[in-house]
C-alpha cells in the first residue's frame, strides 16, 4: 500500500527551507503520524528518531537538532 503523497515530486527552495527549518519529508512524516494517531493506519513502522520529528512538528514544539 502507498501512502498518500509519497508518489508525488515536490519541490521546496532551499532559501524557504532554511527560513522555515521543515523539509516536505519531514511534513509528510507529520501527515503519517497524525494518521497513525487518529486511528486512520495501522503502525506506520517508522524510524523512532522521524516519529519523534513528526510528533514535534505536530505539537508545534521545536525539532531537535540531530548531530553535531
Amino acid at each position: 500500500m502507498k501512502s498518500a503523497g509519497r508518489s508525488l515530486l515536490n519541490y521546496v527552495s532551499l532559501g524557504l527551507t532554511a527560513k522555515s527549518g521543515c523539509t516536505m519529508r519531514n511534513l509528510r512524516l507529520a501527515r503519517i503520524v497524525w494518521a497513525w494517531l487518529s486511528g486512520l493506519i495501522e503502525d506506520p513502522g517508522l524510524d523512532p528518531w522521524e516519529e519523534l520529528v513528526a510528533v514535534c512538528l505536530l505539537d508545534r514544539l521545536p525539532v531537535p537538532v540531530r548531530g553535531p
